[in-house]
């Protein structure tokens, strides 16, 4: 009989959505499915930081299936795609082996043994530094930019703001736009 298991996608960012990462991943967890004779019994794609797990959809619908044993195994792309914060890692993983649910990575082998173990939490810390490292460049950008009296927005503009010649700029208050009236009490 197949093993049925559940795939994992996880992005960060919407931009990184639109890049086809999370098509790389479905695809490649689906290859690595065929190739093991696995039957893919739900994929779940989802665009949340990994650096919490309680909060992601996805994740907490996957822990529901294996829990109840609607599956028998998870399967991710990477290990990181999983939990970017060690200690989250570590309580996913803890979870599956105490519901004999095997997990498995398309791109990172590890054995089954203390070292494998061993090796898969150093991975959780290595990841968890990286996503410290993003977070501190992307800090520092954002500072740099304020400095340099550029504005400092995620992907949308300010409220009240407008792009000229791509360049933003303050719409002020335009003739145009209508105004509410001011009561005073």
């Amino acid at each position: 009989m197949a093993t049925i298991v559940d795939g994992y996608c996880r992005v960060s960012t919407d931009p990184q959505e639109d890049n086809t990462s999370l098509d790389e991943q479905e695809r490649s967890i689906r290859d690595y499915c065929a190739q093991n004779g696995f039957i893919v019994g739900m994929m779940h794609r989802e665009t949340y930081s990994g650096y919490v797990y309680r909060e992601r959809e996805k994740l907490s619908l996957m822990r529901e299936r294996y829990l109840s044993g609607k599956t028998h195994g998870v399967v991710v792309r990477t290990f990181d795609r999983l939990s970017r914060k060690e200690v989250h890692f570590g309580i996913l993983l803890e979870e599956m082996e105490h519901n004999n649910i095997p997990l498995y990575c398309v791109k990172e082998v590890l054995e089954d043994s203390l070292i494998g173990r061993i090796t898969r939490l150093f991975l959780g810390f290595l990841a968890e530094w990286e996503w410290e490292k993003i977070r501190e460049r992307t800090t520092t950008g954002r500072i740099n930019r304020a400095k340099e009296g550029k504005i400092v927005a995620g992907r949308k503009l300010p409220y009240g703001w407008k792009l000229r010649n791509r360049l933003p700029i303050s719409a002020g208050w335009p003739s145009s736009m209508p105004q509410a009236p001011v009561r005073m009490s």
